[in-house]
């Protein structure tokens, strides 16, 4: 669920640097050799690979389409961060110095 909540926010920000024409921040956690897939069988489709090549395939977006604004309504997500019953967690929770055993989570 937690990883559910976080891929949520990212996509979220990732459209408002897409709308503020931000490539570096809409980039800054992507690996270096990250790839991106346009679908479809249109001239800007196919795959970008590292992310020099996707940053300009976003800014050759950005200026066919400079006016753009996404508003996004709905992110769906599956199996972001799955967690099973097979997490430990060790070391100190909660407050006042509580030791806490050895707990699955």
């Amino acid at each position: 669920m937690i990883g559910a909540i976080i891929a949520k926010k990212k996509a979220r920000s990732g459209f408002d640097s897409i709308s503020r024409h931000e490539l570096d921040t809409l980039l800054a956690d992507w690996a270096e050799d990250a790839s991106f897939v346009y679908p479809g069988s249109l001239s800007v489709s196919g795959e970008m690979k590292g992310k020099q090549a996707i940053k300009e395939w976003f800014g050759k977006f950005i200026e066919q389409f400079p006016v753009s604004t996404f508003r996004v309504k709905n992110i769906c997500v599956q199996n972001i961060f799955a967690l099973g019953g097979t997490n430990v967690h060790r070391g100190r929770v909660g407050h006042q110095g509580q030791e806490q055993r050895r707990r699955r989570i």
